[in-house]
């Protein structure tokens, strides 16, 4: 499973040059779509926010067993989230 957005460049890329059955997940609300597997290997998408991937991530290790998760969020993604929400708590409007 990749975690992100579907229409994003970096998931087509995988998709395109992945070997066997891939299925995006994008949100809470996919869940529902997801496969009742044994095995399950999860990658996110290098942009994708922590809180997405913790709340994704935390719901497949409720309903499956074995799990290998890589988390491929980039470290200067982390950091520049974690900026833009210090600013948004100091302000009345961000624009991004």
């Amino acid at each position: 499973m990749v975690i992100g957005e579907k229409e994003h460049p970096e998931i087509l890329g995988i998709l395109a040059n992945a070997n066997g059955p891939f299925m995006v997940i994008e949100n809470k609300s996919d869940y529902k779509k997801l496969p009742d597997v044994k095995r399950v290997g999860v990658i996110t998408q290098t942009t994708q926010s922590m809180e997405n991937f913790i709340s994704v991530v935390s719901y497949l290790l409720e309903k499956h067993k074995e799990i290998k998760i890589f988390n491929t969020i980039c470290d200067e993604t982390i950091e520049r989230q974690k900026s833009a929400r210090n600013i948004a708590n100091k302000v009345d409007l961000m624009l991004v």
